[in-house]
């Protein structure tokens, strides 16, 4: 994670909009320090989104007559050329919980809208609220991390800043920009939305082509029917740890545990202040471990057993 995001800091340090605009090396954004405390197991304080900032941007969409009645120069103009819209499974359904097919068919679907490949991309801003999003759509394209065109032009959500769901609004705009400094290229913005839930891609370029409406349909529909995993959500009896998370900046370290019950393989979620299992999560590795879950009308709550 901090090898993905030390060039993110270079290019937020560049940047007059970033909300920290500090260059970091690989080893300070992952020591953990007083100013650098660890938020949610495995994310410290700078490998996360930097929501608390204010920010703002807008764009403006219009036809080209409008934009020759109103005196745009025409080499100012920048076009949607690529878009694709996604919907992933709810987190719980998904057989594999690492990833979201979804997204990344959202990305080869703008490029195909857009009629190029990903080597014609001159430009990315992939969204970056955690260092997984990034990853997940660099290993399912097929795009290297350490890229020389650079996964982001704001800095990304981290050290630009990310303020909620307007963030991709500011990649937006900085590849029109980029766009308009680098006529007839192309440049991608990924946007994400909750846990990988669904993904939105645009490409732009100063190159006009016809308007062709995407097909993202039909792949959220295959999405949506793909297999799923059974859920349960009041969960009593022995099971075992699938994967998990620990909350460090809650009053008590809680453990954040998805789990499958022996009993029948269903999923749930449960939380944990036991101090044993608590201890498990953060210093061992508990993937597989057995544990206890019991139902509670606050919900499910988990200890080792």
């Amino acid at each position: 994670m901090g090898e993905l995001f030390a060039p993110f800091t270079t290019v937020a340090a560049k940047n007059p909009y970033a909300s920290s605009p500090v260059e970091r090396t690989v080893e300070e954004l992952t020591t953990i320090t007083e100013g650098n405390r660890m938020i949610c197991d495995p994310y410290p304080r700078l490998l996360l989104a930097r929501d608390q900032v204010n920010q703002g941007a807008a764009a403006l969409l219009m036809s080209m007559d409008a934009a020759r009645r109103l005196g745009v120069p025409e080499e100012k103009w920048v076009y949607l050329r690529g878009h694709a819209d996604m919907v992933e499974q709810k987190l719980l359904d998904r057989i594999d919980v690492s990833t979201s097919r979804a997204s990344v068919m959202a990305v080869r679907e703008a490029l195909s809208v857009a009629g190029i490949g990903l080597d014609d991309v001159a430009a990315f801003d992939l969204y970056s609220c955690f260092a997984i999003p990034v990853f997940n759509i660099c290993d399912g394209v097929g795009l290297a991390t350490d890229d020389p065109r650079g996964l982001t032009l704001t800095g990304g959500l981290p050290f630009f800043g990310g303020p909620g769901n307007n963030y991709s609004m500011h990649g937006i705009a900085e590849t029109v920009s980029e766009m308009r400094d680098r006529p007839g290229q192309f440049g991608l913005v990924g946007a994400n939305g909750g846990i990988m839930s669904k993904y939105s891609v645009g490409v732009y370029s100063t190159e006009p082509g016809d308007w062709t409406a995407d097909r993202s349909a039909e792949p959220c529909d295959e999405t949506a029917r793909s297999p799923k995993v059974a859920v349960t959500i009041a969960a009593n009896g022995p099971a075992t740890i699938e994967t998990y998370s620990v909350r460090y900046d809650w009053p008590t370290p809680t453990g954040i545990i998805m789990g499958c019950l022996d009993s029948d393989n269903s999923r749930f979620l449960a939380t944990s202040e036991d101090e044993d299992l608590v201890a498990l999560l953060s210093d061992n590795d508990p993937l597989g471990a057995a544990i206890m879950v019991r139902s509670t009308e606050h919900g499910n709550r988990a200890a080792l057993r």
